[in-house]
Parts: structure tokens; sequence; C-alpha cells
């Protein structure tokens, strides 16, 4: 005999149901669950978009997009167990492969030799940095399967609503900032694959044009797409390892600084490093909302650190190696200070038609890269509205 509570619950449905094929707007619904009113919060959430009619008109706007071209309508509401539709395990490596298996790191690991340190002890530092800022994105992933929520929805019972607010607005800046890194190295990539006659502006645009459009398919289509992309720009950064080692430094062990300068210089160096590892905790979780309630913490932990450290590694310590290549040859010190990093590499990949084909596909990488921050940064903006 079901319980007052069930019966009740029954009824909230079907009036639902009657008010949305009547088009009554006192009641919301997601393409996941219905927004109850009666509870506190989302009955104050029914409220802010109802009195807006900005956010009115936005709101009508995204279910027409979810329902004629399957866009994802999700906001930061909570999935609950039965509308979930996990991926395979491994996609919780897979999709951090995909994200960081691109040239994007190749300029915070010439920062190490650029700051004066030895290629040996940038590519130490390279490795102890990522792995503790690392193991942060890991430990704050774990949280989201259970709750059924989004990384930045999961603050708010740290920090409240408005120390969610300024964890999401912070967010935003992060991920603005990763953007703009890769979208200038993907800029100068075509660039330099069009000898310098296509603006660094209009690269931009292309790169962050394409990002933007994939991101509105949503968490589907991501783990789709980051599932197997990450492959070809392996086997391409293998190649880049092969050509680029004949110009490595001869003197790997050399640093130019010393005492207080050295110990600086190597802080500043983890700190960076460590910081570009750590700030994927405000999004680590995002696309593990869809798993299992159940699914072990260790494992998620495991598999997330495992993602975040082999590519990182493998792409940072590639960067050590060219800073140290910059210090040691001034052919290839003018070629990075006229055309930056993406200049650079095609200066040392040969023969130049493989090279150029190899620096588009790079460009299709950070496009993988970028579809993360987007798609992260709407939840904060959900977040900062809501």
């Amino acid at each position: 005999m079901p319980s007052m509570d069930q019966e009740q619950k029954t009824s909230y449905k079907v009036d639902v149901e009657s008010a949305l094929a009547e088009g009554t707007p006192s009641v919301e619904s997601t393409h996941d669950h219905v927004m109850d009113p009666n509870d506190a919060g989302e009955g104050q959430v029914i409220r802010i978009r109802q009195g807006n009619s900005v956010l009115r008109r936005l709101r009508g706007a995204e279910t027409w997009m979810h329902r004629k071209m399957k866009f994802e309508a999700m906001g930061v509401e909570r999935i609950p167990d039965d509308k979930r539709q996990p991926p395979g395990i491994l996609n919780m490596i897979f999709l951090w492969f995909s994200m960081l298996m691109s040239p994007a790191l190749i300029p915070a690991g010439m920062l190490g030799p650029l700051f004066g340190l030895s290629v040996h002890i940038s590519v130490i530092l390279t490795i102890f940095a990522t792995l503790t800022g690392s193991a942060i994105p890991a430990f704050t992933a774990t949280l989201c399967a259970p709750t059924g929520l989004r990384q930045i929805a999961v603050s708010r019972y740290a920090f409240g609503i408005w120390g969610a607010k300024i964890c999401g607005l912070l967010n935003i800046i992060v991920n603005c900032g990763f953007g703009t890194i890769a979208c200038i190295i993907g800029g100068q990539l075509l660039n330099a694959v069009f000898d310098g006659n296509l603006p660094l502006v209009v690269g931009i645009i292309v790169i962050v044009a394409v990002a933007f459009a994939i991101s509105f398919f949503g968490f589907g289509v991501v783990h789709q797409y980051e599932r197997y992309a990450w492959i070809l720009a392996f086997v391409f950064l293998c190649v880049q390892w092969g050509q680029s080692a004949k110009f490595f430094s001869p003197t790997p062990g050399l640093s130019l600084v010393t005492g207080l300068e050295y110990s600086g210089a190597a802080l500043r160096y983890f700190s960076i490093v460590f910081g570009e590892s750590a700030a994927w905790c405000a999004i680590s979780g995002d696309y593990y909302v869809h798993y299992p309630a159940k699914t072990s913490r260790w494992l998620v932990f495991g598999l997330t650190l495992v993602g975040l450290c082999i590519p990182t590694w493998f792409v940072c310590i590639l960067g050590n190696y060219y800073g140290g290549l910059v210090m040691s040859n001034k052919e290839l010190l003018g070629v990075f200070s006229t055309g930056g990093v993406g200049a650079l590499i095609l200066a040392t990949m040969r023969p130049l038609g493989w090279a150029k084909i190899v620096c588009v596909f790079y460009v299709f990488s950070f496009c993988e890269y970028l579809l993360c921050l987007p798609h992260g940064s709407k939840r904060d903006l959900s977040i900062r509205l809501g």
C-alpha cells in the first residue's frame, strides 16, 4: 500500500503533466526531472526565472534548441539515478587524455628553463608538481557521482550560495585564462602554417567558434568525441618528440641561476605547474554525474589522477626540452621571439608539408582542450545568475 508521501508525489506529477499540457507557467520542467515548486530552493529558482522576462525567454530558447537540435539543456540541477546514461568507465581516463594531449602545455613547460633552471631540474619539478596538483581535482571528482550534482553545485554545500557564486566567478576567470593560452597557441600555429598570411586574430576566432559549437551538444557528444580524438594527437606528439630531439640542449643539467634566484625560480615554476593541474578541480566531476551513485570513489580518484598526470607529464616535459632548446639555439630563439610557440613547433619538424599537416591537426586538438572550458563555465554562470 503506497504511503502518503508517495501518493502526494504521484498526485503532484499528474498535476504537473496537466499544467504543462495546458501551458501553465507556474511549473517548470527540465529534460531530466520536474522541478517541484513546493521545494524551497527549486521554488526560488522558478520564481526568479518567471519574474525576469530575459531569463524566461532564454529558458524558452534553450528548451526549443534541445527539442529541435538536441542541444544539452540541463543546468546545475541534480540528475536522478534513473535518468543517468553512464559512458564506459575508462572514459574517466580518455576524457583527460583528449583534453591534455595537445601542445597547450608546452609553453608552461618552457618556463622552467626560461626562468634559468636546468632542463633536468625542470623535469623533476614537473613530475612532482603535476602529481600533487592533480590529486586535488581527482578528489573533488569523487563528489559528483554520489550526489548527481555538477562540481560547482556541490560547492554550495561547503561555501553556501554566495560562496558558490564567488567560486563560479573565479572558475570562469581561470577558464578564460586557460582558453586564452590555447587560442593564442592555436592562432600562432595557423599563422605559421599559412606563412604569416592568416592573421593571428582570425585563427583565434576559428578555434573558439569550432569548440564553442561542439560544446553546445553537451555530455554525450563530448564523451564520444574525446574518447578517440586523443589517439592521433598522441601519435603526432611522439613524432614531434623524435624530430625535435636533435635540437635539444647539449647541456640539460646546466642551470643559469644560483642561490636565492635558483630557489625562487624553482618555487615559481613549481607553483605554475601545480596550478595548471589543480585548477581542474572546479569542473573535474562535471563529466562523472551520469555514473551510478555507487561507483567506487577510489576508482574515480585513481582513474582521474592517471588521466591528468600522464598527458600532462608527456607534454609538459616536452615543453621543458623546448625551453632548453630555445636557450641554447640562437636561430630557434629568433623563431620563438617572432612567431611564438606555434612557429617554433613548425620549425622543429620536417619535411615542411608534413609539419604543416601536424600543426593543422594540433589546432583541432586545441578545440578538444577548449571543449570543457565553456561547458564548465556555463554551469558557473547558472550558479551566478541563479
